[in-house]
């Protein structure tokens, strides 16, 4: 739910600054009702975390995992191989997206009103959701470059110069085969980080499983350039970084050593250990608090910066809104929603509680 917020506007948001705020509202809660506070990666943020340890030693401090994984999306997208790739679908998202009539065409009489996505300042791996969006449109991005529809508009004398060759620029690009089979071969590296992201950025109770996706997905990435369906010998160079691979470990080194790694693999589960322990931790009850309370920790902190996304708090149309008038919005509206969904909830449990008693009931 949304507590609190703090107006940066006419400070220096620094570590100390930070860190105060966060100390003020944790005694206005009471710090014993405060088990934990993420905070995304930056260094202001991390430095501030440390102030507030010093001071309760019992709150555990911790990153959000799913920006961190962002960032390591941004680190890929600037290496030269896949920069490369990523300006090429920049080109054409733009350019069928920008211009009128080729967008109008691709929706109307090629993808069946599907269309192409830009990239989005405030979502997660913005650039990859992009480029999958475009793979998938591949067919029909061909079909429309070669009809006599797009040809009559390209070649139109009364166009500029400049888009007519742009338009052959991008209708090279799209008939390319090599380019899509890169593009396959990007997504086929990047699909098991991405969807390690959405499982984390799910908001859920996700802690007790964090550690073992994680090094699912290192494996994964590790085997890729075995991979029987790769079209393009672009990750020729991942069988280079098994080295690199080897030396990714956890604090704790033996977690990772192979029999811990047998014996995570035969007691995998589907089943969240948070619910779990809710369940069938009632012979230890005081283990049960302890392991409910560390499994319970959050992974991401999107979660606050979501309330702060939606379009009608801050625009280019309402950018002289009062901050305080931005807080009652989305302190109403956030919750509102948070409300709603618990009782979803509630009313699911209700009626499966009700369907699991009437079948006993009959079965008697």
């Amino acid at each position: 739910m949304v507590y609190d917020h703090a107006d940066g506007s006419n400070v220096t948001k620094d570590a100390k600054w930070v860190a105060t705020n966060m100390i003020r509202v944790i005694k206005e809660v009471g710090p014993k009702n405060v088990l934990q506070f993420t905070t995304d990666n930056a260094v202001v943020n991390t430095l501030a975390g440390q102030i507030v340890r010093a001071e309760f030693p019992h709150i555990v401090f911790g990153g959000c995992v799913a920006h961190g994984i962002d960032l390591l999306f941004e680190d890929m997208v600037k290496l030269p191989w896949i920069k490369a790739i990523f300006s090429k679908c920049n080109e054409i998202v733009c350019f069928i997206k920008n211009s009128h009539q080729p967008h109008t065409m691709l929706m109307d009489f090629f993808s069946d009103g599907a269309t192409l996505l830009k990239p989005g300042i405030t979502r997660f791996a913005t650039s990859i959701i992009m480029l999958d969006r475009t793979f998938h449109l591949e067919h029909c991005l061909k079909r429309m470059v070669v009809s006599e529809r797009w040809k009559t508009w390209a070649t139109d004398s009364r166009r500029p110069s400049k888009t007519r060759i742009k338009a052959e620029s991008i209708k090279q690009i799209i008939l390319d085969d090599t380019y899509w089979n890169k593009c396959h071969d990007v997504l086929l590296m990047v699909e098991p980080v991405y969807r390690l992201l959405r499982q984390v950025d799910a908001h859920k109770d996700f802690m007790g499983r964090i550690f073992w996706e994680s090094w699912e997905t290192q494996e994964s990435i590790r085997d890729l350039w075995k991979h029987s369906g790769l079209k393009s010998n672009l990750l020729s160079k991942m069988e280079k970084c098994n080295d690199e691979l080897e030396s990714i470990a956890c604090q704790n080194a033996v977690v990772w050593t192979l029999p811990y790694k047998k014996k995570a693999l035969s007691e995998k589960t589907k089943n969240n250990p948070l619910a779990w322990w809710a369940i069938c931790g009632k012979a230890a009850p005081n283990l049960r608090v302890v392991a409910m309370d560390v499994l319970g920790l959050t992974t991401v902190a999107s979660a606050c910066e979501s309330g702060w996304s939606y379009g009608f708090v801050h625009n280019k149309l309402r950018n002289r809104l009062a901050m305080h008038r931005q807080h009652k919005l989305v302190y109403i509206l956030h919750n509102a929603r948070i409300n709603g969904i618990d009782n979803k909830r509630y009313r699911k449990t209700a009626r499966l509680l009700n369907t699991y008693y009437t079948s006993r009931v009959e079965s008697s």
